[in-house]
């Protein structure tokens, strides 16, 4: 699944069967190469950090949870990561040789893990495993 396709997605409790916010960006553990968390907009006041943990699935249609209580507030060094100045969609691209690449255009990831599996650049597209750092200048990725 791509980052582009997933932003917006309904989140959806298991318990209520009510929306309880939608998918505004993504949170990366950089040395896991995973999602560690999704930011939702428009949560009712319920905390807008959803942990990758507590989905407990991430469909074609909705992502799901056990019940609106996983929500939290972005606090400690979630609140930090989950600053839009580290979001990597959008980003900056440096080679670690320092090469400017781009943007980051979109992102695959599997949406069973939250794995990283590819980053696309104008110009090509880099494995998951290749992220190096997120910083509020670039994304550094090892492309060789």
């Amino acid at each position: 699944m791509r980052f582009k396709k997933a932003t917006g997605r309904k989140v959806v409790s298991l318990a209520t069967a009510e929306t309880v916010g939608k998918v505004s960006r993504f949170v990366i553990d950089v040395p896991q190469r995973r999602i560690a968390a999704l930011v939702l907009r428009k949560t009712d006041k319920h905390g807008e950090i959803l942990t990758w943990s507590d989905v407990t699935g991430f469909g074609d249609d909705a992502v799901t949870v056990a019940d609106v209580g996983v929500l939290s507030e972005a606090d400690g060094p979630m609140k930090e990561l989950s600053d839009k100045d580290y979001q990597l969609m959008g980003k900056r691209v440096l080679s670690t040789r320092g090469d400017d690449l781009g943007e980051v255009k979109d992102v695959d990831f599997d949406p069973s893990t939250g794995l990283l599996e590819t980053i696309h650049y104008p110009d090509g597209s880099a494995r998951g495993d290749a992220l190096v750092g997120i910083g509020t200048y670039a994304a550094v990725i090892d492309v060789d």
